[in-house]
């Protein structure tokens, strides 16, 4: 009997997501990588036995597809990043650089061409630090963070770096390295680094958790950190480092608009705000947002394209600041009992600002939730109604899509006599569509017949659209 497998990924569950500069979705875990396309799901998954990797040349994307190469994803991947050079960055938390039946590379970051599977770069500890105990000198390599600079730099977060004492490394586009740790300045850096973002100034900002067996009591046991260069990051003519917060877990940063520095704690979500001068704090948000949440190991923040923060917790689902600091959809956020999340568990977001979709993974799967954020409509040539025709009474109301940021509308008969008038809410209400429910200003449904839809924004731009109305 032959067993069929349908398109899909090889599991349910991602530790971490991204969507490409083409529109493609990957997701990873300690597996390997799932991309999905327009044409379905392939994977690319580590080697089970010893001598089976398999790379095909054509894909058949009516049942499973599954390449396998001889690498190790390690514990699971922590992040995953698109590089300037189009190759697919993953973080590997936890790795060996070999590994054995099956015999695997690993590091802790990999590369991979996901269109050519053959194509594979491994950072390993050649230039990245390492953890080994008295009992175990195998190399043990964690990467929880990778993030690329404007200058394509690649930086990575290197936690339990005892071997080397070096928590922050860079690579330049050209393949420079540069190893950032305590040896260099007078101030100490925290050894269990966790996430990296970057300023407008181009400074570099790590967070840290507290890790005793990391830190050792000598670095600070988490905390905040800020590294100011010169010149070119991994080759720079001066560079301090500055204490923001000494110690405690942070479990990750975000750079908002206005030169706000978000970050996420256990307690909840907090920012300063930045300045470019030596003491870069030049105000302090005291009560956190989001304190009754638990933000625990996996909790991370996300920024969307209109850089709102979206805060995700490993058990208690999204929680989202826009960046006027106003809950959307509402204070609750996005949990299982008031959205079709398929669980509280998350471990990832991503964005697709052209089709205005956020990708959240959970321990269940993947949600797709249509959101009010992302890249604005240029005119009104994009317009969609439906459904069309209109019948009312009906719970579904008349949808028009595609509209730009902060459009009105305004329902007529033929002769032009208004019906009604639909006042945009702004963004984080109508997004880019309005809604209609088939009543007039008087809250009574219409008769049937043809109506005309006048929209228009709010750079002059205006256009009429038709839609049958048929009052059952």
């Amino acid at each position: 009997n032959q067993h069929f497998v349908p398109n899909s990924p090889s599991q349910s569950g991602f530790s971490a997501i991204t969507i490409l500069s083409d529109g493609r979705l990957v997701g990873g875990n300690s597996n390997g990588l799932s991309i999905y396309s327009d044409q379905g799901w392939r994977n690319i998954l580590e080697i089970k036995k010893n001598n089976s990797s398999v790379i095909q040349s054509n894909y058949d994307f009516s049942t499973f597809i599954a390449d396998t190469i001889p690498y190790d994803f390690g514990g699971y991947i922590s992040d995953i990043e698109e590089g300037p050079d189009g190759l697919i960055y993953c973080a590997i938390r936890g790795s060996y650089p070999k590994s054995f039946n099956p015999e695997r590379t690993s590091g802790g970051v990999i590369a991979i061409d996901i269109d050519n599977p053959n194509m594979v770069q491994v950072i390993d500890t050649t230039y990245l630090s390492y953890h080994s105990t008295s009992s175990n000198s195998n190399p043990y390599m964690l990467v929880l963070d990778i993030e690329f600079d404007k200058y394509d730099n690649l930086w990575i977060a290197n936690p339990y770096c005892i071997n080397g004492n070096e928590p922050i490394h860079v690579k330049s586009n050209e393949g420079i390295w540069k190893h950032y740790g305590s040896n260099e300045t007078s101030t100490k850096i925290s050894q269990s680094p966790v996430s990296i973002a970057f300023d407008n100034w181009n400074r570099v900002w790590f967070s840290a958790f507290q890790a005793e067996e990391a830190n050792v009591g000598i670095y600070p046991n988490g905390g905040i950190f800020m590294l100011n260069y010169e010149g070119d990051a991994y080759n720079p003519s001066y560079f301090d480092w500055s204490k923001i917060q000494e110690q405690g877990t942070v479990w990750s940063l975000a750079i908002g608009k206005e030169n706000r520095l978000y970050y996420l704690t256990p307690n909840g979500l907090n920012y300063f705000d930045l300045n470019e001068n030596n003491n870069p704090i030049i105000n302090e948000n005291i009560f956190p947002y989001f304190p009754n949440v638990s933000f625990g190991q996996g909790a991370e923040l996300k920024v969307d394209s209109h850089s709102n923060i979206w805060a995700h917790s490993p058990s208690q689902g999204v929680h989202i600041l826009l960046e006027n600091t106003t809950y959307w959809p509402d204070v609750n956020g996005l949990r299982t009992f008031n959205s079709p999340l398929l669980s509280d568990e998350i471990t990832d977001i991503a964005f697709d600002p052209n089709k205005k979709i956020a990708y959240i993974a959970t321990s269940k799967g993947i949600n797709t939730l249509r959101i009010p954020f992302g890249i604005n409509e240029k005119d009104l040539s994009n317009v969609i109604l439906f459904p069309s025709p209109f019948f009312i009474p009906s719970e579904i109301p008349l949808k028009i899509d595609g509209l730009p940021y902060n459009c009105d509308m305004m329902v007529m008969t033929l002769d032009g006599k208004v019906i009604k008038k639909v006042v945009n809410q702004g963004i984080s209400i109508n997004g880019d569509q309005l809604l209609w429910d088939g009543r007039d200003e008087n809250g009574h449904y219409v008769s049937s017949g043809v109506y005309l839809i006048a929209l228009y924004s709010s750079n002059g731009k205006n256009i009429m659209e038709k839609i049958t109305v048929i009052n059952r």
